[in-house]
This record gives structure tokens, C-alpha cells and sequence, in this order.
């Protein structure tokens, strides 16, 4: 994984860290993908620089995929193994950079995994509280609306 010649991509909204992550390891960044105000939560199908990340790694635009975090890659469990088998079947490893997880070793395969599952239970959390404070709203007696897009 050290080897200066392995290429990763990122999957950023952490540049600077990154490229120190990269310089430190002997590798370099060739690529970003940012879905920007697109939740994890969604599928590869509404996520276009998810799809694209996926779409290289397949014709092996890089070696090593960082990411900051495993829930930047999926919020749901689904949406990371199924990136996970594709990244593997292309050969390009997953390194974590919050979790220090490393996809090359067998622990740090299973640590991804119990990760990923940890990112979907966060959002589940985090959908169950908000629903919890619109019914409090509308206990209240208050109405809710949604502002048009503009």
C-alpha cells in the first residue's frame, strides 16, 4: 500500500488532509469525486461522482480509493458492500482515513464492514429523531410547510 507508485483517488471534503494522508504513504491523489448535497443515503443512481468513482475504479484509474470516513462512502450497509465487492473486484483497495482502516488486510476488510453498519444506524438515529420533532410540531398545533425551490 506504501508504494509510491499506487494511485489513489479520494472521495473528499478534506483536501489538505488527504494530501497529507498521500504524501505520507508515497501516493498520489488523481482524482476527487464530491457528491455535494447529495446524502450517502442514496443510491448509486442519485449519487453521479459516486457512480463515476466506480465507474474509474472498474478501468482502474487508480489503485486506492481514501475516503474520510466510511459513511462518507454509504450510509447504508447495502450501498458500501456492494461498492466494496466492486472496488475489490477491480483490485483497488479502500483506505479510511477517520477509521485508519486499511482494505488490504483482512481486519481491516471486517472493521469497514462493522463500519458501515455503524454509518446506517447513525442515520437511522438521526431520521427517527427528526420525525420524532415534526410530530411534536404538529402536536402543537403547528403547521408545517415546505418553502418552493427557487
Amino acid at each position: 500500500m506504501s508504494r509510491p507508485h499506487r494511485s489513489p483517488s479520494t472521495w473528499r471534503p478534506f483536501p489538505c488532509a488527504y494530501a497529507n494522508v498521500a504524501g505520507h504513504r508515497g501516493w498520489v491523489i488523481v482524482q476527487a469525486y464530491e457528491d455535494q448535497g447529495i446524502s450517502g443515503a442514496k443510491g448509486r443512481d442519485q449519487r453521479p461522482a459516486f457512480d463515476q468513482m466506480l465507474k474509474d475504479a472498474v478501468r482502474r484509474r487508480f489503485d486506492v480509493l481514501m475516503v474520510w470516513s466510511i459513511d462518507r462512502l454509504g450510509r447504508r450497509v447495502l450501498y458500501v458492500a456492494n461498492a466494496l465487492a466492486e472496488l475489490d473486484a477491480a483490485g483497488v483497495a479502500l483506505y479510511s482515513d477517520q477509521q485508519a482502516i486499511d482494505s488490504t488486510t483482512p481486519i481491516g476488510r471486517a472493521m469497514i464492514q462493522m463500519a458501515s453498519v455503524f454509518g446506517e444506524q447513525e442515520r437511522q438515529i438521526i431520521r427517527s429523531r427528526v420525525l420524532a420533532g415534526l410530530d411534536r410540531v404538529r402536536q402543537q398545533g403547528k403547521k408545517l410547510s415546505v418553502s418552493p425551490k427557487t
